[in-house]
């Protein structure tokens, strides 16, 4: 693949919804890779027939438009065709604003996007041009039809605030998060299975573990595993490598080796001269 650009999405309108818009180029691979857990949503825009995922014992080929919903165990990922792919990485709530509908039944699925909302999907197509690079006037195309598509109300604006708070203080203690902010346990719970498909502490673990992955793949080769380990929240090297394996099946070591992420594979597209602007 090509190296990963991003785009920025209209923050006054869009900025409590959507992280960014990316865009890369796929290449056809023989091999698999992994997408990670991940702390969001992301939206695929693909031609029909580019990726195969492998969920638990299910082959995958989605037909075009797709989403993740939040992951808590990597998917195994082969490239079938070359094509442009765009993307929507929504907030960890974003996605609920477009459908409305409780995340946790999304948890670890892949799904086509018109089996739940045709409309944005069809919307979605008539923008998308797999033959193309994404660029800033498909992105303004993009921010007005999620603009015109997200429901917002003073109580989700209420709910947001709360799971921003969260997600931004990443709470060593959840039960002194929640007396500091006037709400039960039980409320916050529920917030997070409706708007973000896991538990508060399901969420924090896939934190500890995405800043660990992201020092790995990104960070200085020579750093110690113990002390990237320690940095990202694991309070002892047997607990780092439980929450690894359990999220990648490869423990620190061995994903270090092999580097099976795609994230990995971006990062050679970027050091061996793709100079895609961002």
């Amino acid at each position: 693949m090509s190296q990963l650009m991003k785009f920025e999405a209209d923050g006054k309108e869009l900025g409590n919804t959507i992280r960014h818009y990316w865009s890369v180029k796929t290449s056809v691979s023989q091999s698999e890779a992994i997408l990670m857990p991940m702390d969001h949503v992301d939206l695929i825009m693909a031609p029909a027939g580019t990726f195969e995922y492998y969920l638990d014992d299910q082959v995958i080929v989605p037909d075009g438009i797709h989403f993740h919903g939040i992951r808590l165990h990597s998917v195994r990922v082969k490239v079938l065709r070359k094509a442009h792919v765009w993307g929507v990485s929504f907030h960890p709530w974003g996605f609920n604003l477009l459908l409305n509908m409780e995340m946790k039944s999304f948890s670890d699925e892949i799904y086509p996007l018109h089996q739940f909302f045709p409309e944005l999907s069809n919307n979605l197509a008539e923008i998308f041009d797999g033959s193309k690079e994404l660029d800033h006037n498909h992105v303004k195309k993009l921010d007005q039809l999620l603009k015109s598509t997200r429901a917002q109300s003073e109580a989700t604006t209420h709910h947001i605030s709360i799971l921003r708070s969260f997600v931004e203080e990443k709470p060593e203690n959840i039960s002194v998060f929640c007396r500091d902010s006037g709400i039960s346990m039980r409320h916050l719970e529920r917030l997070f299975d409706q708007c973000i498909g896991v538990s508060p502490k399901t969420f924090l673990q896939i934190c500890r573990f995405e800043s660990s992955t992201r020092e790995m793949i990104f960070g200085k080769a020579e750093t110690d595993l113990t002390e990237i380990g320690y940095k990202s929240g694991f309070y002892d090297q047997a607990h780092f490598i439980k929450q690894f394996k359990k999220f990648t099946d490869f423990t620190p070591r061995k994903f270090r080796i092999n580097e099976p992420a795609v994230k990995s594979r971006l990062l050679k597209a970027k050091t061996s001269g793709d100079h895609s602007h961002k």
